[in-house]
């Protein structure tokens, strides 16, 4: 007697919470229309409701954004780094970009100097002397490119931003070449 009367107090249970009588109403309640606002930037060709709190994902209604495309399938120097010219109000975008790059490199050398152990092949610990004397001069170069490019005004920006991108495309394409099985 006792299991059935639990299970008919589960099953009552149930019925009032998933029943529209139990909000008090006798309709199932639906949220209010919200009107959707069209992006400012591109992220997708969903529109999404600027006014429900989700900033990061404000579609375009599938109109094309020719700015975002452009810099999408632009070819890169390094990864991270854009081979178009950034304009002085984006030169954060390529700074982070270069910086992302330079730390690359640096983890690279610094696992290069880290000291050999009793099983190091004489071979590998030769490559890695070796590998950490080319690539910090050229890291060197780079960072002093990148420290003009992030003290440099707005009429310096062209320039200082050109010599950051060769000293970069140097930089990778050095430590790209020193690995036999990439072509």
């Amino acid at each position: 007697m006792h299991k059935k009367m639990l299970r008919s107090l589960c099953v009552f249970s149930l019925l009032a919470i998933f029943s529209p009588l139990a909000s008090g109403t006798d309709q199932p309640q639906t949220p209010p229309d919200k009107k959707l606002e069209p992006a400012t930037r591109y992220s997708g060709r969903t529109p999404v409701d600027l006014s429900n709190g989700v900033p990061f994902n404000n579609g375009t209604y599938g109109r094309q954004n020719a700015s975002y495309e452009k810099w999408a399938t632009a070819p890169t120097v390094a990864p991270g780094v854009s081979d178009l010219s950034y304009p002085y109000s984006e030169r954060t975008d390529f700074l982070n970009g270069c910086e992302e790059n330079a730390k690359f490199v640096e983890s690279a050398i610094f696992n290069w100097r880290q000291p050999a152990t009793a099983n190091t092949n004489p071979a590998a610990k030769e490559y890695r002397d070796q590998a950490a004397k080319t690539m910090q001069p050229l890291l060197d170069r780079f960072m002093e490119t990148l420290r003009a490019a992030k003290s440099a005004g707005k009429g310096e920006w062209e320039k200082a931003q050109s010599d950051a991108r060769h000293a970069l495309a140097e930089l990778r394409g050095n430590y790209t070449s020193m690995h036999k099985n990439v072509h």
